[in-house]
Formats: C-alpha cells, structure tokens, sequence
C-alpha cells in the first residue's frame, strides 16, 4: 500500500513538471515622432526616396508598398532613442470584392512587416529590437 501510495505522489509531483511555463505580458507603450512615409509610386526605382520635398503620391487600390520611418522618443514614459520602420502591403483583401480588389475569406487592407530598435536615452547603448508581424484589417 505504501508503494502505491508513493508512486500515486510522484506521478502527481513528476505532472506537474510538464505543465507549460507561460510568461507575463509585458505591455509597451512606445512614442514615436518625426514620421515620414514613403510611397513606392515612382516608375524609376533608382529614384524612390531621393526627393528632398514632399510629394503628393498617387495611391494605388491594391498591391502598393510604402515605407514608414520614425522617430522612437520614449517607452512606457522613459526618455528612449531608436528607429521604428514599418513596411506595408496594401492588399485590400474582400469577401465580396470590387474592381481593384482581392478575393477571400476574410477582409483586410493590408499586410505590415514591423521593426522597432531601442536604444538608452543617455548614452545610446543598445536595449533591443523586436520585430511583430501583423495583418491590418
């Protein structure tokens, strides 16, 4: 009876070492100026970027792709330096499309590639990067 019993307490012990570990959430509330975006609607590609004024792009219904860059000036309320760059695909997904538009299952507008580098209000060492992907609907 005593086997038993002890083999009953370390089956039970030895469960609960394959229980998953899940981390806490850590929420950043990140600050960003100075944002510029970039519209890939030039013909000449060697041109794209190089225009020191601002242009009026002609936007696209679908499949155009443009360039974010920012500032990163503080997070979660911490003087901070970096770089945030967003990539977008516009992709106006519809499950009832029109001219211009994707067909689906779903609706979204368009497909992000995200990248955030952190660097220490002081003195600029680097903290860290962190690259979330997304769908924008």
């Amino acid at each position: 009876m005593i086997k038993f019993v002890a083999t009953k307490l370390y089956a039970a012990w030895c469960s609960q070492l394959g229980l998953a570990q899940v981390e806490p959430h850590t929420i950043l509330n990140v600050n960003v100026e100075n944002i510029v975006v970039y519209y890939e609607h030039v013909s000449d590609a060697s041109t794209f970027g190089t225009n020191p004024n601002v242009e009026v792009a002609a936007v696209s219904r679908n499949f155009q792709t443009s360039v974010l860059i920012g500032d990163i000036v503080s997070v979660n309320g911490q003087p901070t330096k970096g770089v945030t760059v967003h990539t977008f695909r516009t992709i106006n997904l519809r499950t009832a499309p029109t001219t211009g538009q994707a067909i689906a299952d779903l609706m979204r507008a368009n497909s992000q590639s995200l990248t955030f580098e952190f660097l220490r209000g002081d003195d600029s060492t680097p903290i860290g990067t962190t690259w979330p992907d997304t769908s924008r609907g």
